[in-house]
């Protein structure tokens, strides 16, 4: 979803909540588990000690591994996310710069207008 945003390392930083919004708006319907697994996935690709290399650049509280109180960090309209430098080159790496979201929804049965 930061690629399609063109949230790159280059450029300014979005709110996470409008990546999280865009997300649910792209699957048209699709219902996933909730909001706040979207924000939690979106956070943990930015935290350094949940991933060896993080994907996500975050500006912002995204938690403090010491107090399990504050794992989830501050609400996503505080926060700020774009792709890593490491992201970039992963996705580059996958081909995933390549690929027709609208054909691969589609595939997996998501009707996407």
């Amino acid at each position: 979803m930061l690629w399609q945003m063109k949230c790159l390392p280059d450029k300014q930083y979005v709110k996470s909540k409008q990546v999280v919004i865009r997300f649910f708006s792209e699957l048209d319907g699709y219902v996933c588990d909730s909001y706040s697994t979207v924000v939690q996935e979106l956070y943990d690709l930015a935290r350094p000690w949940k991933i060896e290399t993080p994907l996500v650049d975050g500006h912002g509280n995204f938690g403090d591994p010491a107090d399990p109180v504050d794992i989830m960090g501050a609400d996503p309209k505080y926060t700020e996310v774009c792709l890593s430098e490491e992201g970039v080159k992963y996705i580059k790496s996958q081909g995933y710069d390549k690929i027709d979201r609208h054909a691969l929804l589609k595939k997996h049965g998501i009707d996407y207008n």
